[in-house]
């Protein structure tokens, strides 16, 4: 039976407080009013109910995790969770000072208030239209593609197929020493030999840059797969067959923006101007956060070697077991992942897109039984608008300073299918829906 979506919603409002202002002639009052303060809490959230698994149904799920992996994996290897999204808006005042202002003349006219007041606005409402947008189910997509790109189990340790066929355009060697007889024979008058040689070392650079940097770097790991092929051999081999979790954290994103809204204002409610002595500068600072982060359980498989096998199995396995092994190190394999790789220009679609990523993930699920077993990607946004007044002064309590915050989150979590982000599960081969039924990600044939 599919999880049924559901949406909540809650709206609370804190820290209450009601303020009372009064106008009197000596003692006797002649006007009174009240001003309330409040915080504001507003949430709406959007997921499945999925319901945790009954003792006995616990039970019988790991004892049938137990008979396939051998040991009961942490965490655990299946999915328990689903799409999910969540709204939320939070206002802060602060500090919660009860003020006690006096002003005028305490025989004549005088006034007085007893309360709270706010930087910017003293009770603020909400509206659920206003709540903090997400990134698009398309955005998750590419930026989850480009996650499972770089986490992936069977991702080669050096890309020598790639480097090898770069060799094609083998970098030039590098004209430092040429430059030494140009140097001396320069006077500032030649400018169209100064003019040369600043584009020949710019031109110098690139080749650096673009060429020896790479294939030295390339040729170091190298080196370095190389001597320590035999341990990473076997624990590929031993990591075979079984859940591997793996997790992505993208650089998060801030951006700060501060603007003067005032250079003369009174705080909420600004009340009458014999209680305030002097106003203050509103500041607006405007925050914006935003995390993103994947997190996923792979499964890959190898052949194992049995006693019992004869020596035509024992030689089909060692070759598979071989060939995925070579491409695991040196990335080897002539592939279309590869073809994209060495075509010109395809970097620089992949500068401002996931298409390379979409591309690598689509072969790497081709090779070697590579599946997941869940993964989600996650984002959470947030905008912190803070309202900042100080210098505001009273007549009976000196300097105050006020500060306001208004929050806006949005979580966000995208569920892949067992082979990517924002695939149609009607285009999935044969083959690839008895690996799902297989690995038990699905209970009904040929669905999600």
């Amino acid at each position: 039976m599919p999880a049924i979506t559901r949406t909540r919603q809650r709206y609370s409002v804190t820290n209450s407080t009601t303020g009372v202002f009064q106008a009197l002639l000596g003692t006797s009052p002649t006007f009174t009013d009240t001003y309330t303060i409040n915080d504001l809490s507003v949430q709406k959230t959007t997921s499945q109910g999925n319901k945790w698994l009954s003792k006995a149904k616990q039970l019988r799920e790991y004892l049938s995790i137990l008979h396939t992996y051998g040991y009961i994996p942490s965490p655990v290897p299946y999915d328990l969770g689903g799409p999910f999204q969540t709204y939320q808006f939070i206002s802060t005042s602060f500090p919660r000072v009860w003020f006690d202002l006096k002003g005028g003349n305490p025989a004549g006219p005088n006034w007085t208030y007893k309360g709270q007041a706010a930087a910017w606005i003293r009770a603020p409402s909400f509206s659920t239209s206003n709540f903090l947008a997400p990134s698009t189910n398309a955005e998750l997509d590419a930026y989850g593609s480009i996650a499972i790109a770089r986490c992936l189990p069977t991702n080669p340790l050096v890309g020598m197929g790639q480097f090898l066929g770069e060799l094609r355009d083998f970098p030039k060697p590098p004209q430092i020493a040429a430059w030494r007889g140009i140097v001396k024979n320069i006077r500032v008058k030649h400018k169209d030999k100064i003019r040369k040689l600043s584009k020949e070392a710019a031109g110098e650079y690139l080749n650096y840059v673009f060429g020896w940097a790479p294939m030295l770097k390339d040729l170091g790991d190298f080196a370095k797969v190389h001597k320590n092929a035999i341990p990473i051999m076997k624990k590929y081999y031993d990591e075979a067959n079984r859940p591997i979790h793996r997790q992505y954290h993208f650089k998060d994103e801030t951006k700060v923006v501060t603007e003067v809204v005032s250079q003369s204002i009174y705080p909420d409610p600004s009340l009458n101007v014999y209680l305030w002595s002097k106003s203050g500068v509103l500041t607006k600072t405007t925050t914006t956060t935003t995390k993103r982060w994947f997190k996923g359980c792979f499964m890959y498989y190898l052949p194992k070697l049995k006693a019992t096998d004869d020596a035509l199995e024992r030689f089909g396995k060692m070759n598979k077991i071989r060939e995925a092994m070579m491409n695991k190190l040196f990335g080897l394999r002539i592939t279309f992942d590869l073809a994209y790789k060495l075509t010109p220009w395809t970097w620089l679609i992949d500068w401002n897109s996931s298409v390379g990523s979409v591309v690598h993930n689509w072969q790497a699920f081709c090779n070697d039984g590579l599946v997941m077993k869940y993964g989600y990607m996650m984002e959470t946004k947030m905008v912190t608008i803070t309202y900042s007044l100080v210098g505001v002064q009273s007549y009976s309590m000196g300097k105050h300073n006020f500060v306001q915050d208004f929050t806006y989150i949005t979580k966000s979590r995208r569920r892949a299918t067992p082979y990517g982000f924002g695939l149609n599960p009607s285009s999935f081969s044969a083959k690839q829906w008895s690996i799902i039924a297989a690995l038990g990600i699905s209970r009904i044939p040929r669905s999600l």
